[in-house]
């Protein structure tokens, strides 16, 4: 918040290439296939860390 900046020595920093490849690997494992496991018949999307769930509306 003062404008200091702290070296980073773990971790992958932001904006880096593989960041985005870590959490999709680590989100097809621990995310994708979970989904797929326990909710069969839904329907979901996931790009990155964002992700929509489809539903359909009985109203």
């Amino acid at each position: 918040m003062d404008g200091t900046l702290v070296q980073r020595d773990r971790g992958t920093p932001q904006g880096s290439a593989i960041s985005p490849l870590l959490a999709n690997l680590f989100l097809h494992y621990a995310f994708d296939l979970w989904m797929v496991r326990e909710f069969p018949n839904c329907l979901f999307e996931r790009y990155a860390d964002d992700g929509v769930i489809h539903c359909r509306s009985e109203a």
